[in-house]
Order: structure tokens, then C-alpha cells, then sequence
């Protein structure tokens, strides 16, 4: 027999009420067997042994407010870029945290950081404060005023097994930050500006101008 349910809140269970005092002859290769093939399968929630695994993620962050300004490269004079990684996993995680497009000196700008286990219904958590002070930006793309980030954590997996929700996972906050640049090559896009009235007080034709003492222009 085939028979396709939904699986929300299901269970198979079941006996038999044998052969009713008949004599039966019964194979001992002869057997009842229940195959279950799930299709579609979306958790809410398990209980599982989760293995050692690697996690990476991308994202960006705004580099100049507005869409005002395309930027090919800059020269930091100082600033800093603020970030939180939350783990919301009953696992701990090793990570990297890099902005590929920011270089200070010869080194790419990247971070490392350990996060213990979530506790139960929380999350944990660690501030990261990355310097900018004498620091070069090239943007992957000419004119990109998006500043890219990389992200790649290794989890130990864990032992015994974990409860896992589907909305658990890491999230990262780039905090906004103050930066002021040495150097700017880019281009401002076009926009129209509207000078307001103005008044302006002349001095009259053939008024004298004795003992007056003029301060400031």
C-alpha cells in the first residue's frame, strides 16, 4: 500500500490481532515492513548530532551616504568600522571577518574572533572594531559606493546532539561609522542645486565716508 499525508504531527503505530486460533504457516523471512520517504521536508525544529562544518557568507555596507559620489579609490586619515557577529547555534564558532576592497599597508583588513555557544532561547555574541586610520580602499567595481564584506566560520560540530531551530544562525552588523578620507578619486554624480535669495545693502552715491573705520569686509 502507497499513501502520500502530510507529515505535520503524524505517527505509525499499530499490532495485530493475529490468526484467531487458525494454524498459519509463517515464513521467518516473511515480515511487515513501513517505509517512510519524505518529500518537501521543512523543520522547525530538530534534535540532531550537528558534524564539524565550514560557513561562509558575503554582504556590504554603504561607504558614502547617498548615491551622490562614485569612488575608484581613497585614502583613509582615520575612522574605524564597528561590527557585531551574534550566534544565535547551541555551537561555538571560529571565524574570519575580511574587507577584501581595504588594505592597511600590505595587509588586506581581516579579523578573527571565537563565539561561544548560544544558550538556551539566547544568543552570544563579540564586538569587532576594525581601524581605518592610513588605509586604502580600491572597490571591486569602479564607482561602487559599497564597501563588501566576507565572512567564513568553522564550527566543531557537536556532542551529543543539539536542539536546532530554523531561525537560528549568525548575523553580522556593520555599525555606522564616521570616516574621514585623505583622498578621494572618483566622480560626483550630476544633481541640480538651487541658490535662495539673496540681499545686498549698497552704500548710497555721494555719502561721506569720514572718520568711518571699515573692520571687516
Amino acid at each position: 500500500v502507497r499513501t502520500a499525508v502530510s507529515a505535520r504531527g503524524r505517527s505509525v503505530s499499530g499490532g495485530s490481532a493475529g490468526s484467531s486460533g487458525r494454524t498459519v504457516h509463517v515464513d521467518p523471512d516473511q515480515s511487515l515492513a513501513v517505509e517512510v520517504a519524505f518529500a518537501h521536508l521543512e523543520p522547525d525544529s530538530v534534535r540532531a548530532s550537528v558534524p564539524a562544518q565550514s560557513l561562509e557568507d558575503t554582504g556590504s555596507v554603504a561607504l558614502v551616504r547617498g548615491n551622490d559620489v562614485e569612488i575608484f579609490e581613497a585614502e583613509t586619515l582615520r575612522g574605524a568600522i564597528a561590527v557585531r557577529v551574534e550566534n544565535s547555534l547551541p555551537l561555538a564558532v571560529i571565524g574570519q571577518l575580511r574587507f577584501d576592497e581595504v588594505r592597511v599597508g600590505p595587509d588586506t583588513l581581516t579579523q578573527a574572533f571565537e563565539i561561544p555557544a548560544a544558550p538556551t532561547g539566547g544568543s552570544s555574541f563579540v564586538d569587532l572594531s576594525f581601524d581605518l586610520a592610513s588605509a586604502s580602499i580600491t572597490p571591486q567595481a569602479d564607482g561602487d559606493p559599497e564597501l563588501g564584506w566576507s565572512l567564513a566560520v568553522n564550527t566543531p560540530g557537536s556532542e551529543p546532539v543539539v536542539a536546532l531551530g530554523r531561525r537560528q544562525g549568525l548575523t553580522v552588523s556593520v555599525r555606522p561609522a564616521t570616516i574621514a578620507f585623505q583622498s578621494i578619486t572618483g566622480r560626483m554624480r550630476s544633481r541640480a542645486l538651487e541658490v535662495g535669495p539673496s540681499r545686498t545693502t549698497l552704500l548710497r552715491r555721494g555719502r561721506r565716508m569720514d572718520g568711518q573705520k571699515i573692520s571687516r569686509l
